[in-house]
């Protein structure tokens, strides 16, 4: 009997710890849901790309995952739960109401990445 209690218990403790989130924590938007407004080489070197993603209750976009390939930067724009803090590569800044990251020393293609694509823009 005592063995059943253990082992009821291991399994509620780990249905407990590993149901917790529901959400893929890096889930990305998919092309559909995302514009690029614009993409503006800075002076200093820099690329500034404002982007809008859907008006969503449930989810926010904290910014994006930016990550070096050999073809070119790779952008991947984050679906966070607006219950949750999802860390980002480059956060989300707001001038105007708009909302941009900023890559610093861009030499190579740019591709976002999407749920589904990799598009280069």
């Amino acid at each position: 009997m005592m063995d059943l209690r253990l082992i009821f218990t291991l399994i509620a403790i780990f249905t407990i710890v590993t149901g917790c989130k529901g959400e893929v924590m890096s889930n990305s938007y998919s092309h559909d849901e995302l514009s690029i407004e614009s993409i503006e080489r800075q002076d200093n070197g820099s690329t500034k790309i404002v982007y809008s993603t859907i008006l969503e209750t449930l989810y926010y976009c904290p910014g994006a995952n930016v990550t070096e390939k050999k073809d070119g930067i790779h952008i991947e724009f984050v679906r966070c739960p607006i219950d949750d803090l999802c860390n980002v590569t480059h956060p989300l800044k707001l001038e105007n109401d708009k909302e941009y990251i900023v890559i610093e020393d861009v030499e190579k293609k740019l591709y976002l990445k999407t749920k589904n694509d990799l598009i280069k823009i």
